[in-house]
Formats: structure tokens, C-alpha cells, sequence
């Protein structure tokens, strides 16, 4: 047993992870998933097993009452959100959710789920896993060349991790322009549709689900960080489209918004305010926090999990660990 883990298994039994769910009792916590692969549905069903047994698990409108009507939250609070729109949420954490009686929201990259595109960080690693190439040279931006050595599939999966991270920086136009050559600057063929692994959510289980509690909110179109953007038109298009689009297939506008990356500098003032007037109710980063009745309804603060992580370390996080 590692030091770390010592430390952490002694955290626990000394009760200090109850101490800390004690102290941020107040304070309200929103957890961010992305992906559910099929090892990982036991673990979330652990997961939730928790939340009903130790947390009170409620959703983003219940948020919403609590930062802006001054409603008060129930003790030690918990909303589940997830980013994106893949089926694997469909088929491995909506029932765990249904059996404990969770809600969630989901936030949908209409794109996606319109089966007009698939995530380009997807794409990026489909391309560096499929190539035939073993040291293929990119450059993602001036001054900035990457060179691979793609030995076995920890190093292409690696390539594409460290590709998509440095892609996050450069202009959305630049983005795009490089996803598109990937068939020629790796030889690879890209499908044109997600393969089974990456798949999104049909409208239809969409619907389904929404008629069961889960809570589906805007997540733009095609995933820009929107701070990359040239033009206040192309952001507002990013921001409404995916609005309209959820409320042509559910009825009604999405209250709630999620920025794609949603770190502080990828969102401003400026869209933070568009995000506003486009008639959402709040809007979620990925900083990592808690939330309080100081917080910014357009800035809320989130856990970001894994359903695969070990238990101990699911219970810390929760609780306010480090956090």
C-alpha cells in the first residue's frame, strides 16, 4: 500500500470524511461525468448508492430556487451533471440513476446528437489509433510542432491526448481546419459517423428519458471553447442553436447551459452575459468547488468524476476533499 492510500484509508476511518461532509453541509455540490464505459456501471451503481444513503440528491432547478429565490437547500446537497450526450449514459448510468432515484442533467452537443458530426477529440484519437504511420509530425499551430513515436496503443493513445490538449489553444478556425486534414496528414480514413464506442444519444431516448426525471440542458453545437470563436455571431449561433434545437425536440427551451471546457478563461464576461440573454437559468463551468449562495448562477462550480474511480476516493472528493 502506497503512502498516499495509508493516509487516505486513515482520513476515512478516523471519520474525517464524515467531519468534512458535516462541515460543507450547507453547501451545495455538482458532479460532472462525461463517459461510462462497461466496466465502469458497478462502480456508478456504488456511486449512487452513496449519494442516496449519505447525500440529498437533487437537480439543477432545485439550484436554481436555492441561489436566486433564496430557497433553502436541503443538507449536504448533490446534483449529477454529465457533458456531451454519449449513449453509454443511456445504457449504463440511466438505470443505476432510476433505481436510487437520482436525477440528472444531461447536456447535449445537438451536433452530435443530430448525427451531423462526432467529437472532434474523438476524431483525433481514432485518426492516432488507426494510422499506419509510426512517426507522423503535426503542427498544431505556429511555432507549436508535435512528433510521435507510436510504438503500441498506450503511445497513440497518449498522441492523441496530448494533441487534443494543445488544440485547446489555438483559434476554433485553426481547430476545425486540422481536424478535417487528419485523413491526410495521418492516412487514416475517419468515419463519417461515430463508431459504437463514441456513439451519441438518440432523440428518442432522449425523450424517453426526460420523461423519467433526467434533465437535459445546451452544451452549444459542435463543442467550440467559445472564447476561440471570431465573432460574437458565431458564439451566439453555438449558444442558441443548441437552445432551439433541444426545444424543437423536447417541447421546450433548456434552462441550463454548460460551457464547452468551462474554465474561467474560456468564458469572460462577455459570454457569461450572452449565455444570459439567450434565457438560460444558470450555466456550469469545470472549476472545481462547492456553491453557495454567493455564487454566480452563470458560474456554477463542479466535482469533476469518474465512474471508475476507486470508492474511497468517490467519498472524499464528495465530501469536500481537496476540493
Amino acid at each position: 500500500m502506497s503512502v498516499r492510500s495509508f493516509l487516505q484509508r486513515t482520513f476515512h476511518r478516523s471519520g474525517g470524511v464524515a467531519l468534512l461532509r458535516l462541515r460543507n453541509a450547507k453547501r451545495n455540490r455538482v458532479l460532472t461525468y462525461h463517459r461510462f464505459q462497461n466496466a465502469a456501471a458497478h462502480s456508478f451503481d456504488e456511486q449512487c448508492a452513496h449519494l442516496e444513503n449519505f447525500y440529498t440528491p437533487v437537480n439543477l432547478d432545485d439550484v436554481v430556487a436555492f441561489l436566486r429565490d433564496g430557497k433553502t437547500l436541503a443538507s449536504n446537497s448533490v446534483a449529477i451533471t454529465v457533458d456531451d450526450g454519449y449513449r453509454d449514459f443511456y445504457i449504463r448510468a440511466y438505470p443505476s440513476l432510476k433505481r436510487h432515484g437520482i436525477q440528472a442533467t444531461v447536456f447535449l452537443m445537438t451536433d452530435f446528437v443530430d448525427r451531423r458530426t462526432w467529437p472532434w477529440w474523438d476524431q483525433l484519437h481514432y485518426a492516432f489509433l488507426h494510422t499506419p504511420l509510426p512517426s507522423p509530425v503535426l503542427q498544431i499551430a505556429d511555432g507549436v510542432v508535435l512528433e510521435y513515436a507510436l510504438l503500441d496503443a498506450a503511445s497513440r493513445i497518449e498522441a492523441g491526448e496530448r494533441t487534443a490538449e494543445a488544440m485547446k489553444s489555438v483559434p476554433n478556425a485553426r481547430r476545425l481546419e486540422l481536424i478535417a486534414r487528419l485523413p491526410e496528414l495521418l492516412q487514416v480514413n475517419i468515419p463519417r459517423d461515430a463508431p459504437p464506442p463514441s456513439e451519441p444519444l438518440s432523440w428518442d431516448e432522449v425523450r424517453e428519458m426526460a420523461s423519467h426525471g433526467i434533465g437535459f440542458g445546451a452544451h452549444t453545437k459542435s463543442h467550440p471553447i467559445l472564447s476561440s470563436l471570431e465573432s460574437d455571431q458565431q458564439i451566439r449561433d453555438e449558444i442558441e442553436g443548441s437552445r432551439d434545437r433541444i426545444a424543437d425536440e423536447l417541447g421546450r427551451p433548456p434552462m441550463h447551459f454548460s460551457y464547452p471546457n468551462g474554465r474561467r478563461q474560456d468564458i469572460g464576461e462577455r459570454i457569461r452575459t450572452m449565455v444570459e440573454r439567450a434565457g438560460f437559468q444558470t450555466a456550469v463551468s469545470t472549476e472545481s468547488g462547492f456553491n453557495d449562495r454567493a455564487t454566480d448562477p452563470y458560474f456554477l462550480r463542479r466535482i469533476s468524476m469518474e465512474p471508475s474511480v476507486p470508492g474511497l476516493y468517490f467519498r472524499q472528493q464528495v465530501a469536500g476533499f481537496r476540493v
